[in-house]
């Protein structure tokens, strides 16, 4: 289908160095698979592939042309692809690659001096991924590396065939070095070589910006020279030769300014031509302004606690879609809870209030959704060690982009004290103090009630009162104090006598009234 060169020999020097750039691809790219393809007569072969995690291509593979994979559009066309999600795209949601799980796709045509196609250079993932304008770039300087990687292999090919030299040719491309400075050069972040002596053979750009001095100058040094902590850098290198890489390993820069960069350290062995291993290529990424912020948030978070600890107010969040509750520490405490054993689930928090509270926040939580309001109530709490408190709940809706509501947030203060001391003044207004029987005022509000509901009923309303003969023989012989516990007896066996919805009230002195 293609004019190809089936009979062009790319040397194993190449194929580790295209090794190389693929595993750098895919790790700076962060993506499933980095591959370069070969295109034959009939078929497309994977030639190398990436020893990414997550690659489902092996080297070697071929498949028929003419089935609709991402490459061949890439060389039909000779131009660069791009699909960030094919299982939402109508062109491409029935290529075979969806099979094997790769939905998103970038790639760029490998062509040979001769304008001839040699195959394709592209990355996959796994995920949809609309892959940066820095990813793109990135793939673009791979492909000029390998680009010009394959027109020394043709050049060293056509020498071949044409003469004797060709010998001498390969022997000088197996010199080519084991990684490209375009490459490297590509990397935003600080990159670097280094030997099994543990000496930089090379540094990128970013490097010299971060450390404040020059290629040549790091070149030849001890890498852990410019770490705050030397052993700990060497560590980090070390378990790199040994396991074969390390990831996310905290470090900390100097630039020759004094200034401190916070970075995560990550390498990967890479080998000579005759697989040996010849050293790490490592980057630093730097994490200075995360941490930063990290530390901003931090205190930020210890000052609302602080906040809500003086207070007395918790914070609480819910995520209608998974049911999902957070929780600050000074509700967990407020409820009676342990904060180191959070709950998740909005429905475990029900044993902590009464039915009755609980009904009215359910109603809350499931009309808000529609309606979008905010609310406010209190809510009797039941503690797991059985005493009960108040609660003020307060609560609005959040919304996301759109403006639907995906959730609530809100905030709850301890009233406990309060709701006792409006309790207290509320008895003492509408009960006598001493019997704990209503008083006079609620005992003239509940007649007054109780004649208007019976001339709409037609219900009559019966009056009792009485008083307690000789009681001032009581108190003038015996004393206040038995005066008044005879007056408690008195009001306390009356209660018990009548029935339940009658009213009991201490009109004053020794006079009692019973409301029928």
């Amino acid at each position: 289908k293609y004019p190809v060169l089936d009979d062009l020999e790319v040397p194993p020097s190449f194929l580790e160095n295209w090794q190389m750039t693929v595993d750098l691809l895919a790790d700076i790219a962060g993506v499933s698979a980095s591959l370069i393809m070969r295109v034959h007569e009939q078929e497309i072969e994977v030639l190398v592939s990436s020893r990414s995690k997550g690659n489902v291509y092996e080297p070697g593979e071929r498949a028929p042309l003419d089935t609709g994979l991402y490459c061949e559009t890439v060389m039909s066309t000779r131009r660069r692809l791009l699909v960030p999600n094919a299982l939402k795209d109508p062109d491409w949601d029935h290529n075979p690659d969806i099979k094997l799980g790769m939905v998103s796709y970038c790639g760029l045509p490998l062509t040979l001096p001769t304008g001839e196609l040699f195959g394709t250079i592209c990355i996959l993932d796994s995920h949809e991924n609309p892959y940066s304008q820095q990813v793109r770039a990135l793939l673009e300087r791979c492909r000029d590396s390998i680009l010009l990687s394959l027109k020394q292999v043709y050049d060293a090919n056509r020498a071949r065939r044409m003469a004797d030299e060709a010998e001498v040719a390969l022997d000088e491309l197996a010199k080519v070095s084991g990684y490209t400075r375009s490459l490297i050069e590509a990397s935003l972040d600080p990159l670097v070589t280094i030997s099994v002596d543990g000496v930089i053979t090379d540094a990128n750009a970013a490097t010299e910006t971060m450390t404040g001095l020059t290629r040549g100058t790091l070149i030849g040094s001890d890498f852990t020279t410019y770490f705050t902590e030397p052993e700990r850098a060497r560590a980090g290198y070390q378990q790199a030769f040994a396991e074969g890489s390390v990831t996310d390993y905290p470090l900390a820069i100097r630039h020759t300014s004094g200034t401190i960069a916070d970075v995560l350290y990550n390498a990967a062995i890479y080998r000579d031509a005759h697989g040996d291993v010849a050293g790490v290529v490592a980057t630093a990424r730097d994490i200075t302004d995360r941490k930063a912020a990290e530390a901003a948030l931090r205190e930020s978070r210890a000052q609302l606690e602080q906040a809500q600890r003086i207070a007395h107010v918790g914070s609480w969040t819910l995520d209608l879609a998974t049911n999902h509750s957070t929780v600050s520490d000074e509700m967990y405490l407020m409820l009676g809870l342990d904060p180191a054993s959070p709950m998740q689930s909005y429905t475990e928090f029900e044993r902590l209030f009464t039915p009755q509270s609980w009904q009215r926040l359910s109603t809350a939580v499931s009309r808000s959704p529609k309606a979008g309001a905010s609310w406010e109530m209190e809510l009797e709490m039941v503690r797991p060690d059985g005493t009960r408190g108040w609660m003020l709940a307060r609560g609005e809706a959040v919304r996301d982009a759109v403006g639907a509501v995906v959730g609530f947030a809100g905030v709850a203060m301890d009233i406990t004290d309060r709701k006792v001391a409006s309790d207290a003044l509320h008895m003492l207004a509408t009960h006598d103090s001493l019997t704990g029987l209503a008083n006079r005022v609620t005992l003239l509000d509940e007649i007054s009630r109780a004649l208007n509901s019976g001339r709409r009923s037609g219900r009559a309303t019966a009056v009792l009162m009485m008083d307690l003969d000789h009681f001032k023989d009581v108190n003038d012989t015996l004393g206040h104090a038995a005066g008044d516990d005879l007056l408690v007896a008195a009001g306390t066996r009356i209660r018990e006598v009548v029935r339940a919805g009658d009213l009991v009230a201490r009109f004053g002195g020794d006079e009692f009234v019973i409301l029928l």
